[in-house]
């Protein structure tokens, strides 16, 4: 098995499924652009292998975004570029460079004291897909994910869900550090092997100050944003998980 690539394919796997979930929402809002992403999703080479290995009664929910789109392309649900201009505002002209989805207007729970609880994730997964998952992204299967945005600006939990995976994707798509194996320690190989990125990358850089930001929050105001710390932990658990399965 490619042990390296397997994030992905369960990544995707996992995403699909939780597209089909809302398509039976009781919000007829969402069951559109819940069908509007799959059948996106699926007109894509790796949606359609995604669908293969779901359980028989997945596949049946799919089916007919499947059948009938034998060579059609679908567009990807975006945000509007009025809600992209949104996003940007709130980083006052701060963002790092092209990177601005990392700036502390985005990230800062204390600019959202008026806003829903459910806004600060939203925001932040759609930043994260606007800023960083172009055209010009080394982010592997960008295209599947780029396509899920609009279901992420309406639906807080899938946003959230989306989280961890845009972290790890991100990180990952830093080349990992090369070791010299005549001089390199055994420790030093097997680290080069099953890191994700590069420690010292822009990019790691800005995440571990974003997420160490959340994680000195007290007690109390951790509580009050438990959304945004399960976010932040969940991103956590699902980056170790890979580095000890490439271990």
């Amino acid at each position: 098995a490619n042990h390296d690539g397997s994030p992905y394919t369960l990544m995707m796997t996992n995403i699909l499924t939780s597209v089909g979930g809302f398509l039976v929402s009781g919000c007829a809002e969402t069951s559109l652009v819940a069908m509007k992403t799959a059948r996106a999703l699926l007109s894509s080479g790796a949606g359609k292998e995604c669908w293969k290995t779901l359980s028989d009664t997945d596949q049946a929910l799919f089916r007919p975004f499947v059948m009938n789109d034998e060579g059609q392309q679908h567009t990807s649900v975006l945000i509007s570029d009025s809600c992209k201009e949104k996003l940007k505002a709130r980083t006052n002209g701060l963002g790092d460079g092209n990177l601005w989805c990392f700036s502390d207007g985005l990230w800062n729970l204390d600019e959202y004291s008026g806003d829903s609880r459910e806004t600060w994730i939203k925001n932040i997964v759609c930043a994260i897909i606007s800023c960083c998952l172009g055209k010009d992204s080394k982010v592997r299967n960008k295209g599947f994910f780029r396509i899920c945005q609009g279901m992420c600006a309406k639906e807080a939990c899938f946003a959230a869900e989306m989280f961890p995976y845009l972290i790890f994707s991100l990180l990952d798509a830093d080349p990992r550090e090369a070791c010299k194996e005549k001089s390199a320690s055994a420790r030093d190989l097997i680290l080069s092997q099953t890191a994700i990125g590069t420690a010292s990358s822009r990019m790691n850089v800005l995440i571990s100050k974003c997420f160490s930001s959340l994680l000195k929050l007290n007690a109390e105001q951790m509580k009050t944003y438990s959304q945004a710390i399960d976010a932040i932990l969940s991103s956590l658990d699902w980056l170790k998980s890979i580095t000890e399965h490439r271990f």
